[in-house]
């Protein structure tokens, strides 16, 4: 009997003592989400010409809120009117296409030559991004029979969080 009432002890003792106990080792925080950055567009030493605009997208998708970062070096330009970058749902770039009134998540218009950044917030959705040197946006040409066309680099990421 004294050797079952060992037996015993030995084989239910241990576990007993890790359930009251607790499991041995330390416990830690989950890791922190690293932020998602992913290109979009990487475009070089790209030509418009005035009249013309050029979209990228096909469309853009975007799943998750986040940012959008821009980076536009706008390395010839007459500086005679504003280029425009406009950042569109799809809906919206079809009435910017058709020249009707539509509206941009993100607008901006560059006028002098040289490096421009900037960053906006981005909801899930599809979208078109354009650099229009034409009149279809807020910004008119000068239509004089002088083709004022641009020379650009453009690079946009797009940067997801949880903090977003």
């Amino acid at each position: 009997m004294r050797g079952l009432s060992t037996l015993f002890l030995l084989i239910l003792l241990p576990p007993l003592m890790l359930l009251l106990t607790g499991c041995p080792g330390t416990v830690s925080a989950p890791p922190t989400p690293q932020p998602t950055v992913v290109t979009l567009i990487d475009d070089s030493d790209r030509h418009l010409n005035e009249q013309h605009y050029l979209w990228y997208g096909d469309p853009i998708t975007i799943d998750k809120s986040g940012r959008i970062d821009v980076y536009f070096n706008l390395k010839e330009w007459d500086e005679d009117y504003r280029l425009e970058i406009i950042f569109l749902t799809v809906d919206n770039f079809l009435h910017f296409k058709n020249d009707e009134t539509f509206s941009a998540v993100d607008h901006r218009s560059i006028l002098y030559t040289g490096v421009h950044e900037f960053n906006f917030n981005v909801s899930p959705g599809s979208y078109y991004l354009v650099v229009d040197n034409s009149d279809l946006g807020w910004e008119n040409t000068d239509w004089d029979g002088y083709n004022d066309d641009a020379v650009f680099d453009l690079h946009v990421t797009y940067t997801t969080s949880t903090s977003y």
